[in-house]
This record gives structure tokens, C-alpha cells and sequence, in this order.
């Protein structure tokens, strides 16, 4: 496989939105990285919403910072 392309749910990420930690869809985002450690394309394309380089999973850490943890751990190269 050569690409996987993705676009996480935004509206609980999104400064447009509530942000709302409470929202399941926030962690539809950690399904992309388990799809893409599952398929291993050789590129992989996500969207990034704004929000979710300020929003956190936990007190300790970003969703981003996870996100590009995760994938770099996986031999991805990132342009962030």
C-alpha cells in the first residue's frame, strides 16, 4: 500500500467548537496510528486541526505530541 490518507474527527479538537475532553471522537485520532501501523503504507496524509496542538489527552501530554510520538515510533518521517 502506498498512502493512507485521513482527517480525525475535528469538532472536539476545533477552537470553533466546545473543545470538549468528554467527546468519543476525540480518540478516533489514535485509530488513524493503529490503522497505519496495521497497513504500513509507505506515506501517510492526515489533516490537522488547529485545535488539537493545544488540546491535551492528559495532564501530562498533547494530543499532538502523542500523535507525532506514535508515528515517529512507527518510522514515519514527519512535516508537521
Amino acid at each position: 500500500m502506498d498512502l493512507v490518507a485521513g482527517g480525525p474527527p475535528c469538532q472536539g479538537f476545533s477552537n470553533a467548537g466546545y473543545r470538549d475532553r468528554g467527546d468519543v471522537r476525540n480518540s478516533l485520532v489514535f485509530q488513524y496510528v493503529r490503522l497505519v501501523a496495521e497497513l504500513r503504507p509507505r506515506f501517510i496524509v492526515m489533516e490537522n486541526v488547529t485545535g488539537m496542538t493545544t488540546f491535551r489527552v492528559n495532564a501530562r501530554e498533547f494530543v499532538m505530541d502523542r500523535l507525532c510520538r506514535e508515528l515517529t515510533a512507527l518510522g514515519y518521517a514527519l512535516n508537521v
